[in-house]
């Protein structure tokens, strides 16, 4: 069924197919989120160096950190096991071959310092960052749209450097190849959404065979793939993006897609904070996001682009949502409803 290694207190665990993985912490049966020994035992590793499996193959950690530490803390919700400790944080994934360390390294100084890697089989399942310690993005924007609705005074959003995060974490990945969207490109894209409005149980009340078909000869490049405010922290009157995992339910691959998909994917964050009502504020700060980046970026897109990637990442999050928090699936449904007579209006 899997193969397994195990130092001490903690299991490696590596299925037949060789994409997932998880530890099994063996102390005294509590989390690992909550006790600081499990943590140790799996930091423990590092000082062997590598240990080897059934198999033959090998775990191998680097890094430059100080693992005597003396507290632990939780990070909250993720798939993935997420601590920090003492200025450091610890994610391990649940895919082998994770791109995030990669992506984290072209991103530079947008992103946490990176201290240290864990892989087996030379493929990432763990990485270790400088923790970065700041106000969550999303939040900010919550707060503003609460005192929006008291008629209360309202906090200036950071948007200018919100959008400029983006322009400049596209122009870093620019160095990851730039090329043209073709018509297989844009079959591709349109089969994606019917595949996931089928599994959804969605009828779109809009022609799919014309999606994406003003697209043709404009940029497509590596992008973040999963941008919202989540992902990003306010620090020193900055912006740092946190996590470059991509898309839970797209896979680890290094897709092109066409910049201002990113763009798209705030605007539908934007939505995730007044529950889809799409109201004067909503609608307020999609427009601000898009004409912000058209300022400062130097793709070719327009507003028909980024309300149609907006449709596609609702579908997306319907499927995430029905799969995940069936409970939020009503988001994303309202969302779909928004984004579409978004683009019928500017069609």
């Amino acid at each position: 069924m899997c193969d397994s290694a195990r130092v001490g207190d903690v299991k490696l665990i590596i299925w037949d197919d060789g994409t997932y993985y998880y530890f099994e912490p063996k102390c005294g049966g509590t989390d690992l989120h909550a006790d600081k020994n499990c943590l140790k035992a799996i930091l423990s590793l590092y000082e062997v160096g590598k240990i080897k499996s059934a198999k033959g193959k090998i775990f191998e950690f680097e890094g430059n950190f100080d693992y005597e530490f003396a507290t632990v803390e939780e990070m909250g919700y993720s798939t993935n096991i997420v601590v920090g400790f003492d200025g450091y944080v610890l994610k391990s994934y649940r895919r082998i071959g994770s791109r995030e360390p990669e992506l984290m390294r072209v991103a530079g100084e947008i992103a946490p310092e990176i201290c240290g890697w864990g892989k087996y089989d030379g493929q990432y399942i763990q990485l270790i960052t400088r923790k970065i310690t700041g106000k969550d993005v999303g939040k900010m924007f919550y707060e503003n749209y609460v005192n929006f609705e008291k008629n209360a005074e309202l906090e200036l959003l950071p948007i200018n450097e919100l959008v400029g995060v983006v322009v400049r974490l596209h122009k870093k990945f620019e160095t990851l190849g730039m090329e043209e969207i073709t018509e297989e490109d844009i079959s591709a894209w349109r089969k994606y959404v019917m595949k996931m409005q089928k599994q959804a149980g969605l009828n779109l009340d809009l022609k799919l065979n014309t999606l994406f078909s003003e697209m043709i000869g404009k940029e497509k490049m590596v992008t973040h793939q999963d941008l919202h405010f989540s992902q990003m922290l306010w620090s020193d009157r900055r912006i740092y993006v946190v996590d470059f995992e991509g898309e839970p339910m797209r896979g680890n691959g290094y897709e092109k897609l066409q910049p201002v998909r990113d763009v798209s994917t705030l605007a539908r964050a934007v939505g995730y904070i007044t529950s889809g009502s799409w109201d004067d504020w909503e609608r307020n700060i999609v427009m601000k996001i898009y004409e912000e980046y058209r300022r400062e970026s130097h793709y070719r897109f327009d507003m028909r682009d980024y309300a149609e990637w907006m449709i596609e990442k609702a579908v997306y999050e319907i499927n995430y949502e029905l799969q995940n928090r069936p409970n939020m699936v009503y988001v994303p449904m309202r969302g779909l409803k928004n984004s579409i007579k978004f683009l019928e209006e500017i069609a």
